[in-house]
């Protein structure tokens, strides 16, 4: 387990950070130490880069017709 804690745990509390920063908290580094999460996923999910956890395609090679196209 990293020190952040578990992948899920994060991205609830970055989730926490988020809604924080849409309150008014723009202090990326001052929301990480407070809900403990890497400051660099804050601002990924700032600029709209998903979460892995969300993604079922994030370690899929080829897309649905280059699939098919094999088989």
């Amino acid at each position: 387990m990293s020190t952040w804690g578990s992948n899920k745990e994060v991205e609830r509390r970055v989730e926490q950070a988020l809604a924080d920063y849409d309150g008014g908290e723009h202090n990326v580094a001052l929301l990480s130490r407070r809900w403990h999460v890497p400051q660099m996923r804050i601002h990924r999910r700032l600029r709209g880069t998903p979460s892995q956890l969300g993604n079922k395609n994030s370690k899929k090679l080829l897309s649905e017709p280059q699939e098919i196209a094999l088989i």
